[in-house]
Order: structure tokens, then C-alpha cells, then sequence
């Protein structure tokens, strides 16, 4: 699967992974929410990403411009961040899937497990993608290939 979720333009996600690295102390959600427009006909265009609440105690809000700019000064270490972050959730969503040590060598729980085995291993290897992290090819959870 092609880089959908990391590459393109300046995002929420990335908006909040800039903010992350530089107010480390605040919360999205709690202490500030980051929101961008969406065309209710067409959920794929969007706007570009604001503050749309800010509650943080003691802090100025930032300009969502200055953020964006700080993004764009070291796009690759955020794009690499946010991507080593989705990557984890993936890994954590599949703990324990590959682990199936009784199971009769060929049967379908040993197969499904030497898949989970192979999908988690290609997660891991992600950083190591040539183009890591500005083009990266998500591997397919098992089940998924031909979605």
C-alpha cells in the first residue's frame, strides 16, 4: 500500500506532530484541537489545518501559519516521526497475533500466524525503506491484500 497517510500536503496529523515536538507538555484534545475543512461532497478535499480550540494554560496560541512553517524547515524529521507513530499502532494493534507456538506445522493457525509473523517484521523494517520517510510502501496486514 502506497504512502497515503504520510506524504502530501502539510496535514492535521502532521500539524499535530510539529506541535507535539514543540509544546511536548500540551495535549492534542485537551489542551488544544487541531481541525481542517473538509467538502461534505468530496472528504479527500480538504483545507489546510487550524487551531480550532486552544486551552492551554500559561501558552499563547500559536499562528497555524508559523506551525506550518516549522513543518516545512524540517519536513522530513516530522514526516518520519508521525510515520514511526502510525507504524507503532499498527504493531500494537497486532500484538499477539503471531504467536501460535502449538499449532501443527501447515495448518491454518500456523499459517496465519507465520503471516502476522512476516507482516510485523515488515512493519519494523519501514524506517529502513529507501525512501523512508518522504515515500514508503505500507505493507498489508494479512487479510487485507486485494482491498
Amino acid at each position: 500500500m502506497k504512502n497515503w497517510m504520510v506524504n502530501g500536503l502539510f496535514s492535521h496529523d502532521l500539524m499535530v506532530e510539529v506541535m507535539l515536538d514543540l509544546y511536548p507538555n500540551l495535549k492534542h484534545g485537551v489542551d488544544y484541537m487541531v481541525a481542517h475543512p473538509v467538502n461534505p461532497r468530496d472528504p479527500s478535499d480538504h483545507g489546510p489545518p487550524f487551531f480550532m480550540h486552544w486551552k492551554a494554560p500559561g501558552v499563547d496560541e500559536p499562528d497555524s501559519e508559523d506551525i506550518k512553517a516549522k513543518f516545512e524547515a524540517d519536513e522530513a524529521k516530522y514526516r518520519a516521526a508521525f510515520a514511526r507513530r502510525f507504524r507503532n499502532a499498527c504493531l500494537d494493534g497486532t500484538d499477539g497475533k503471531g504467536n501460535v507456538s502449538d499449532a501443527p506445522a501447515g495448518s491454518k493457525a500456523a499459517l496465519q500466524a507465520d503471516a502476522w509473523r512476516t507482516y510485523r517484521q515488515a512493519l519494523r523494517d519501514v524506517p529502513q525503506q529507501a525512501g523512508f520517510p518522504m515515500d514508503i510502501d505500507w505493507p498489508l496486514a494479512p487479510g487485507q491484500e486485494g482491498v
